[in-house]
């Protein structure tokens, strides 16, 4: 028989960190009122699967944003308070845990009031349902004695509850462990925007190659869906669309040499296929190939545009006509340009009757109202959701006035520096501001674009948590529609309201600003808000240029007052 192998020599292994679940609840936050989640005895895990609530410390008053697929770490001793923000109820489930004293590293990790993100999400909430299915299948004695196989445990419970405690804490075991790694890779990655500018200067170099999009975020080591969010964060596309763009002004630079054949053009930024790469052309610049490598772009174009009138003027081209809105919204601009009904929707008649060959259209149309404009000239779809520099830089670019556009945004820029210099003693450094407006039976905050934009970019106000927390989420945000309950997480320092014109929407803009919500707002009571005409919440080159002026003048003006 042989003998057991001599353990005497072995270096006896460290046992692991001991962590024990004490509790688990599934719970919904919702309505207009602060939840105490008490003075935490245990460590608390929160982790949220729907909706959006904002924690806040009565320890140190700091504020955190908690919403999907997010965790929340909380010491013992930890006072917080929890206020939904969002439309829906929050719903996280709710975990008490302890670490005794032979877990010190993990108490440092678990230390801590500031959300992490643990996905994926669905994975997650697997196994918080099946953990929280555990508990109720324990029996209460078993659920008093959180250390599997404890004396007192073993002599009050069957051997069945003792495999299921057994089974819950191993369980616990893993989701711990999978939460705290996500905390610990969360405080451990600085910037991001590394790995996307690496990835946006290796398209740049190899868009001609063939490129499998997966690949990329394999490159940089890091998850599919984590890539793509930080890449469209920064870039405000995804990396397809990204590269799609890339290649297709790389296309234009060639074509404009005319030094080589369409079908060479197309190989050299990365298609095999030139009918594939042709029809992409006309898509992103409304025009075969063939025909912007003899100019087609030329000073004879004959101009509709549907919502861009600014930026034409800005880039110095007169369009044929545009929509009736635009043009009451832009009442200096030249009374050449013809108006075409635009209310339900565009006249296609009057439209035909100026005899384009090109129209700009917002990418909001529906695809058989451009269907429409494509059997009338070439049709050009522009990115509604991008902001102003993009879309001026994008129609520079399809017009060949590329200069025209960065001579614009660097008009606008200096312009703005010299308001802010102006405004000096009205602003503080660090003053933060917020704009709503009440649009289509809705109360609305506007993000970082249209009066966002004039307040952030252009005077140099702070975003509020909320208006950041809707910015970091997606650059490109217009607004969002908002309860009344909700503007103290988006008010700020001061608050800006703009007034519909439309009898019936004026009536409800007038009735949300005796609120008890907006009274209450620390900027209303202190003189601090200001309601100006929706004229102002345009998104346009030249709207944005007249906005600096007005607003200088609204707080200049409010300052002496």
């Amino acid at each position: 028989m042989p003998e057991m192998p001599d353990m005497n020599g072995a270096i006896p292994a460290d046992l692991p960190p001991q962590v024990y679940l004490t509790g688990i609840a599934k719970q919904s936050y919702f309505g207009d009122r602060a939840w105490s989640l008490g003075e935490a005895n245990e460590y608390t895990l929160l982790a949220a699967m729907d909706g959006a609530g904002l924690i806040i410390s009565l320890t140190d008053g700091g504020r955190h944003l908690l919403d999907r697929g997010h965790c929340l770490l909380l010491s013992p001793g930890a006072e917080t308070e929890l206020k939904v923000v969002s439309e829906t109820e929050l719903k996280v489930y709710l975990l008490k845990f302890l670490i005794p004293s032979g877990g010190q590293g993990l108490q440092l990790l678990a230390a801590g009031c500031r959300p992490f993100p643990c996905g994926p999400v669905h994975r997650l909430e697997i196994r918080l349902a099946e953990l929280l299915g555990l508990q109720r299948k324990q029996s209460n004695a078993s659920l008093r004695s959180p250390l599997p196989g404890a004396i007192g445990d073993s002599r009050e419970s069957s051997a069945e509850d003792a495999l299921l405690s057994l089974h819950r804490h191993v369980r616990f075991q893993e989701l711990i462990y999978d939460v705290l790694s996500a905390r610990n890779a969360a405080k451990a990655v600085k910037d991001p925007r590394l790995a996307i500018e690496r990835t946006i200067a290796y398209l740049e170099k190899h868009y001609g190659e063939d490129i499998e999009i997966g690949g990329l975020a394999e490159r940089e080591g890091i998850s599919r869906w984590r890539f793509e969010r930080h890449f469209k964060a920064m870039t405000g596309r995804s990396p397809l669309d990204y590269l799609t763009v890339l290649r297709m002004n790389k296309a234009k630079e060639l074509l404009s040499r005319q030094e080589r054949r369409v079908g060479e053009v197309a190989a050299l930024v990365g298609y095999r296929d030139e009918y594939y790469f042709s029809r992409k052309f006309k898509q992103e610049f409304g025009m075969p190939p063939s025909r912007y490598a003899h100019g087609g772009c030329g000073a004879d174009q004959r101009i509709f545009s549907i919502q861009y009138l600014g930026e034409l003027l800005a880039l110095g081209v007169l369009p044929v006509g545009s929509n009736n809105a635009l043009l009451r919204t832009i009442p200096e601009a030249p009374r050449s340009i013809r108006g075409v009904e635009d209310l339900p929707q565009i006249n296609l008649h009057q439209l035909s009757g100026l005899s384009p060959n090109l129209i700009l259209f917002p990418s909001y149309l529906d695809q058989p109202t451009a269907d429409q404009l494509s059997g009338i000239a070439d049709a050009v779809k522009v990115d509604w959701e991008s902001d102003v520099y993009t879309r001026l830089r994008a129609m520079g670019h399809l017009l060949k006035r590329e200069e025209e556009a960065e001579r614009w945004i660097e008009r606008y820029e200096k312009k703005a520096i010299r308001t802010r210099d102006r405004l000096e003693h009205c602003v503080r450094e660090g003053e933060t501001a917020a704009a709503f407006i009440y649009h289509d039976d809705g109360l609305f905050v506007y993000a970082g674009h249209h009066f966002g934009h004039s307040l952030y970019q252009g005077i140099g106000f702070e975003p509020t948590a909320g208006v950041r927390s809707l910015m970091d989420r997606d650059p490109n945000t217009k607004w969002k529609r908002i309860e009344p309950v909700e503007l103290p997480y988006y008010a700020g320092d001061r608050v800006f309201f703009a007034m519909a014109r439309s009898e019936r929407m004026a009536e409800a803009g007038r009735r949300m600003l005796q609120h008890p919500a907006w009274q209450g707002l620390p900027a209303v009571q202190e003189g601090k808000s200001y309601v100006v005409s929706d004229d102002w919440a345009n998104y346009n080159p030249i709207t944005l240029d007249k906005h600096l002026d007005y607003l200088a003048r609204c707080l200049q003006v409010r300052r002496r007052a």
